[in-house]
């Protein structure tokens, strides 16, 4: 049985996924796992794998200026 709760483990597990390098197929799992779930597009599935490795550098970014601040910060 699974709960739909998010625990902090699995933010920082997250977290740390977005600070490592995105493995080269992992748009490719993804749309995968999506089509399994029941995900359908009316575009071409390249363009989506694509957007989705355009979606996971943006947000390796921001980790990234995210992490910057944080240690920017003067107390």
């Amino acid at each position: 049985m699974s709960s739909g709760a998010i625990y902090d483990g699995d933010i920082a597990k997250c977290n740390n996924r977005l600070r490592c390098d995105v493995a080269l197929d992992e748009p490719d799992n993804l749309w995968e796992v999506g089509k399994s779930v029941g995900l359908s597009s009316s575009g071409d599935e390249e363009d989506i794998v694509k957007e989705y490795g355009r979606m996971e550098e943006r947000d390796k970014e921001v980790a990234k200026q995210n992490d910057e601040g944080n240690h920017n910060r003067s107390i």
